[in-house]
């Protein structure tokens, strides 16, 4: 005859309760998930930014790459066109309701792949470009974000012609910063 006690534990529990408890944890885990997902909203649109038109200053360089300023200037209102209901971009800082300051950083060329039998020859290269963008409000009331720092990076291949390398590179790093410095600018902070 079993004690008393066993009896009443082998009825408290029953056999399937792993099974039990995996059930109770799923039913738990699926009510937190779609409880979370009731209110997400994909890009409702309703946070809108806090203004509508955005002067950009002038682009200043302070690296060893060069050109990466005239790039910059020219590729950065094709971006914003690119973004839907973004903002406008104004001709001076007086139409704007914003301005955009921009300071091109830091570039280093890092060293990634290189011959078998020459270590000294580097064949592939790790282009990183620092900048640091500024918002502010025209009147400089409201300040959106100060030297907020953006970083891009890109490999440049080098077929025996760094300086062809770099020509042709530049516009590339120069692009992928002006689509990082666009969504600096037009996410809802």
């Amino acid at each position: 005859m079993r004690p008393f006690y066993s009896k009443l534990i082998a009825s408290a529990f029953p056999r399937n309760l792993p099974a039990v408890v995996w059930r109770l944890w799923a039913i738990t885990l699926i009510g937190l998930v779609f409880s979370g997902c009731q209110n997400y909203r994909l890009g409702s649109g309703e946070d809108a930014l806090p203004f509508s038109s955005l002067y950009i200053d002038s682009i200043l360089n302070r690296t060893t790459l060069p050109q990466a300023e005239v790039h910059l200037t020219q590729q950065l209102p094709v971006e914003f066109n690119r973004v839907p209901d973004s903002v406008s971009l104004a001709n001076s800082p007086e139409t704007a309701e914003a301005v955009l300051q921009i300071t091109l950083t830091d570039f280093r060329r890092q060293s990634k792949v290189t011959q078998d039998e020459d270590t000294g020859l580097t064949r592939k290269f790790e282009w990183i470009v620092q900048a640091q963008a500024t918002l502010e409000s025209r009147d400089r009331s409201q300040i959106y974000f100060t030297n907020r720092p953006i970083t891009v990076r890109t490999d440049v291949f080098d077929e025996g012609d760094i300086l062809t390398a770099e020509v042709a590179a530049t516009p590339l790093i120069t692009q992928e910063l002006a689509k990082a410095i666009v969504r600096e600018v037009t996410q809802v902070w």
